[in-house]
């Protein structure tokens, strides 16, 4: 966040419980320790502070970093995560692997995709695994599947790109 959010911020606050706002050098004090804080929490972080206490919190930027963690709890998804590609010879360090398996249902190869259980580069694509099955390249080919070459997999951008690329005919 910038200073003139945070001020903004503060003279809300301290607006709120009838109080004076503190000069622009305590202002300071208290931005330096929160400013890694994102603007996007500020609306969250108000409300937290004037719902949950009756006075004037005595330590601000302290009420401010735990009002942060609040809004991370209630917004997982706003947490940066950063997964590096790790080498895996399952997935060619895709963390995805395309398959084609006999469907036992209707007799036809069938194409499908699976999150690599031989590594976690599946991470880098999404945000868990719901709704897709883990397999291990061994694995598919001791059921018969037929691996779709590295070479040619199509890029993988979100999990709606993933599961609308099932059924695309494989180069094999």
């Amino acid at each position: 966040m910038e200073l003139t959010h945070f001020d903004s911020m503060i003279t809300r606050v301290f607006k709120y419980f009838n109080r004076k706002v503190p000069d622009s050098q305590q202002l300071n004090l208290w931005f330096n320790k929160v400013k890694f804080i994102p603007k996007t929490a500020i609306p969250y972080i108000y409300e937290f502070i004037t719902d949950k206490a009756d006075s004037l919190p005595s330590n601000i930027p302290q009420k401010l970093k735990t009002g942060w963690g609040c809004y991370l709890r209630d917004n997982p998804r706003m947490i940066a995560r950063v997964h590096e590609k790790t080498p895996c010879n399952d997935c060619s360090g895709k963390g995805i692997i395309r398959y084609r398996q006999l469907d036992e249902l209707y007799g036809k190869p069938a194409e499908t995709t699976c999150i690599c259980g031989g590594c976690h580069n599946w991470k880098r694509h999404f945000d868990d695994k719901e709704g897709f099955a883990v397999f291990t390249r061994r694995q598919l080919e001791n059921q018969g599947c037929a691996i779709w070459p590295y070479s040619d997999y199509p890029a993988v951008t979100s999990k709606k790109a993933l599961v609308d690329s099932v059924g695309m005919e494989m180069p094999f």
